[in-house]
């Protein structure tokens, strides 16, 4: 008599599915890896000088404001 086990079936389905069709992907290196590279540089330069000039020119405010202040 051939008896299956119906939890064993029920493993192997669960590692069949999830982790083991999406490493692939995961680990999958980008098909254009200097474009990736140029695009997260640039956006990280602009990124930067926009946070710089926000910055200065909330430095700049606050240090109008204080000498407006002072003048009183």
């Amino acid at each position: 008599m051939y008896c299956v086990c119906v939890f064993c079936l029920q493993d192997d389905t669960l590692e069949e599915t999830g982790w083991k069709l999406v490493h692939g992907d995961v680990f999958r290196p980008p098909q254009r890896t200097k474009l990736l590279a140029a695009l997260i540089g640039s956006g990280i330069q602009i990124l930067c000088v926009a946070f710089v000039v926000i910055g200065e020119n909330f430095r700049v405010d606050c240090f109008r404001l204080v000498c407006v202040f002072l003048t009183f």
